[in-house]
């Protein structure tokens, strides 16, 4: 999926797997969307379901969590 497509896609909440070569902002075209809804939505209640995730991100590696980090 290209950058630009997954986007708009992220943002209405749909999952998505993105590709793209090293350095073409592949972390900011998943992460921004993910944030702008977080900051969105209303803050989670102080009860059992505040401690939930609110978004999942996989990495294949240590080294990419890292820097996704």
């Amino acid at each position: 999926l290209g950058l630009t497509k997954a986007i708009p896609l992220v943002l209405a909440g749909e999952d998505v797997v993105i590709g793209a070569q090293t350095g073409s902002g592949k972390t900011l075209a998943y992460l921004l969307p993910i944030l702008q809804n977080l900051l969105r939505e209303k803050p989670p209640n102080l009860g059992k379901e505040s401690r939930m995730p609110r978004a999942v991100v996989m990495l294949p590696n240590k080294e990419l969590c890292e820097q996704v980090k």
